[in-house]
């Protein structure tokens, strides 16, 4: 934890490895180890949170086996799990750990605010506004639960509060929280153009019958789509079936739904930091959602780079 606390990730890898092989089920070394994976480690991806979304599972296995469990560490534990599941896009496991979490520590403002981000990202608007609130009541000076706020009152059509919690969560943490890279609907029109200029003549041909879309956030509409619903900070979503395999028949009088490609102007700008890096995400969006239109899983992209 102390190798951690300094910032020297693989010296603190290395005493984790040791601490976990001379007892791999120490409940308090698999919650200093889940948490470092989950939230410290500078190189922070999927396969760190998974590798700590599995020790936070392990030790709260342990932790209920045992008798006399401590409360605190098994709500701990809850939400890391919670934390994890949330990064790894399972938002409604995430909500079972987070309220896990707090039937077993009321007061842990952490795990009220895992639960309002798993809401939020369920689409469950009204309760994630509660969540948020409720954090803010205890930690006015939040940057993200301003921001996550700012996301719920955006939803609801409140743009002004959502535009004053944005404001408040920049100016709490201007580089964890930067303001969004937004450009006009033509120059994204231009970055698609040159994305699509690129591409071998095969997937060309493939996108001649299949509209792109540019929309600045997720519908309603769309959200559902999936189970669980899709995030309301997607960055794109692929509409319809994959190429070359057809649709079930639809209900009697229903239309055929078309395939389309669809990117969120606004929460691609949301998620970079500079011009640049928006070029590089809006072209990365881009093919991920033609990889769906050819075909290719979430495995398969993330293979691939595209996840």
């Amino acid at each position: 934890s102390a190798l951690a606390a300094m910032g020297r990730d693989r010296d603190a890898r290395v005493a984790y490895a040791m601490a976990l092989a001379l007892d791999p089920e120490d409940e308090l070394t698999l919650v200093s180890a889940a948490d470092f994976y989950i939230n410290v480690t500078s190189d922070k991806g999927r396969d760190t949170v998974l590798v700590g979304l599995e020790l936070a599972r392990r030790g709260s296995a342990r932790a209920v086996a045992r008798r006399r469990g401590n409360r605190d560490l098994r709500a701990r534990l809850a939400l890391l799990e919670a934390q994890a599941s949330n990064d790894l896009g399972r938002s409604d496991e995430a909500l079972e750990r987070a309220e896990e979490s707090l039937r077993l520590a009321s007061d842990l403002v952490d795990a009220r605010h895992e639960r309002g981000v798993a809401l939020f990202n369920l689409c469950r608007f009204a309760p994630a506004q509660a969540s948020f609130l409720a954090v803010l009541a205890d930690s006015p000076d939040d940057p993200y639960a301003h921001h996550f706020l700012g996301l719920v009152y955006e939803r609801l059509g409140h743009a002004t509060d959502a535009e004053a919690h944005f404001a408040r969560a920049q100016a709490l943490a201007p580089e964890e929280l930067p303001a969004p890279v937004v450009i006009s609907p033509e120059e994204f029109r231009a970055e698609i153009d040159a994305t699509i200029a690129e591409l071998e003549p095969a997937v060309k041909a493939l996108l001649a019958c299949v509209p792109i879309e540019i929309v600045d956030v997720p519908t309603l509409d769309d959200l559902p789509a999936g189970d669980p619903p899709f995030a309301p900070t997607s960055l794109g979503l692929y509409r319809g079936m994959p190429h070359g395999v057809e649709p079930p028949p639809p209900r009697p009088g229903a239309p055929v739904p078309p395939r389309s490609i669809v990117l969120y102007r606004l929460n691609l700008g949301r998620a970079v930091r500079s011009r640049d890096e928006l070029t590089a995400q809006i072209k990365k969006t881009l093919l991920h959602e033609i990889g769906h239109l050819r075909g290719l899983d979430e495995d398969d992209l993330r293979r691939r780079g595209l996840d």
